[in-house]
């Protein structure tokens, strides 16, 4: 039996892919889950929401029904990816890479052929902590793929992919940290390409990406060589006490991208976690189309946690959680803004400057004026207050100065 959970203990949700369980696979307390091309005997409880993606139409234990019941059932993966892995064949070290393949059921191994071939581990470059990304890069251009051994590699530039069917393949968690506000790696627009464990790690001076795929606006197909990202996992925080920064943490300007277990995830608890400290605004922008993701999940960002732009998509379970951490000084404007209006996209489109609530409230204190641009503003600001402090509201939109100012200017009064 597989059990998901510790004793029925708090569990978050997460991943499984072909794999083969000759009893249960309990779930137990996992609030949301997604099974890919595995087989099992039985599969019991889970809290909100189950999907098995390529596991056949009748998995024992699994009620059908959704939205009524828990379980997503897909009978066949569309297409099926597995990552590439570092074996020994012939008793010498190489890499197999599976084969991409379409409508499947069940696990990828049965019987005495896998489908797929054998790459020797001297067309690998073997990276290490502390390698330059010059170094990396012009191995790269010569067209090895590459092995990421464990540890944290600091990188000033990023890791450019160019050739077409490169293997990017990291061991034990390999983790690519910007150090100059650059990228982690980017991906030209060429098939076949797979990157497959690998943690893209926020630095302390904000990227506008973590991880490129492809150039904005280029929509070549590679429906016949896709690119594949298996295992790629995104973070922004909570790993130290040096707070992480990225505008968005990935990107994908390319069609026919495959991606397989994604967690993009901007930390909400953790070491040097605060509103204005860990801050990204999106997790995934997807421009591409005909993109497929099994298990994307997406939590915590400050913005949009995922635009979807391109067509012909596919999301075999989205998994996504809004911040936790707005700030105290910050979340009281921000449900009043909201209320007023009844808009709740400025959760979104709210933007606060550090330490800005205390700045105000320090002017408030020394007599500062308040001035807006309606009136409607000025009448639900307490007047008596704020003269309390010494200062006033104004708003100038009837004065006819400005309203000839706009006039002659061509402008709005507010801008006037």
């Amino acid at each position: 039996n597989l059990y998901l959970h510790q004793d029925g203990g708090y569990a978050s949700g997460g991943f499984l892919a072909d794999t083969k369980v000759a009893g249960t696979v309990s779930g137990g307390s996992q609030q949301q889950w997604l099974t890919r091309n595995s087989e099992m005997s039985n599969f019991e409880g889970v809290v909100w929401n189950n999907v098995l993606v390529g596991c056949g139409s009748n998995v024992k234990g699994v009620e059908k029904g959704w939205p009524y019941a828990a379980n997503t059932v897909v009978e066949k993966t569309p297409e099926e990816v597995e990552k590439p892995f570092l074996t020994v064949n012939d008793g010498k070290y190489s890499v197999f890479v599976p084969k991409v393949k379409n409508n499947t059921v069940g696990v990828s191994w049965s019987g005495d052929k896998v489908d797929g071939e054998f790459i020797d581990l001297d067309k690998f470059y073997v990276a290490k902590p502390g390698d330059s990304v010059a170094k990396i890069n012009s191995q790269l251009n010569a067209g090895k793929n590459l092995i990421l051994t464990p540890g944290i590699y600091s990188l000033d530039a990023p890791i450019e992919i160019k050739n077409e069917d490169t293997i990017v393949l990291g061991l034990g968690y390999a983790t690519l940290k910007p150090t100059n506000g650059n990228e982690c790696m980017k991906v030209a627009d060429v098939g076949g390409v797979s990157i497959a464990g690998v943690l893209f790690d926020a630095g302390q001076v904000n990227s506008s990406t973590l991880l490129t795929v492809g150039t904005a606006g280029n929509k070549t197909s590679h429906k016949d060589n896709p690119i594949t990202l298996c295992d790629t996992f995104y973070r922004v925080g909570g790993a130290d006490e040096t707070p992480g920064k990225a505008t968005t943490c990935v990107i994908i300007n390319s069609s026919d991208v495959i991606g397989d277990n994604f967690w993009v995830w901007r930390a909400d608890h953790g070491k040097g976690v605060a509103w204005t400290k860990n801050t990204a605004d999106h997790g995934v922008i997807i421009n591409g189309d005909n993109v497929t993701t099994y298990g994307l999940m997406v939590e915590h960002f400050q913005k949009y946690q995922t635009m979807w732009n391109g067509n012909g998509g596919k999301c075999y379970m989205y998994q996504s959680e809004l911040p936790y951490d707005i700030e105290k000084t910050i979340k009281p404007i921000v449900k009043r803004v909201i209320h007023t209006t009844a808009d709740f996209d400025y959760l979104d489109n709210l933007c606060f400057s550090e330490n800005v609530v205390e700045i105000i409230k320090t002017a408030i204190k020394n007599g500062a004026d308040i001035v807006t641009d309606t009136q409607m503003a000025r009448s639900g600001i307490n007047k008596k207050r704020l003269a309390s402090y010494g200062g006033e509201v104004h708003c100038f939109m009837s004065d006819e100065d400005v309203a000839k100012a706009a006039k002659e200017n061509g402008t709005t009064r507010a801008v006037a």
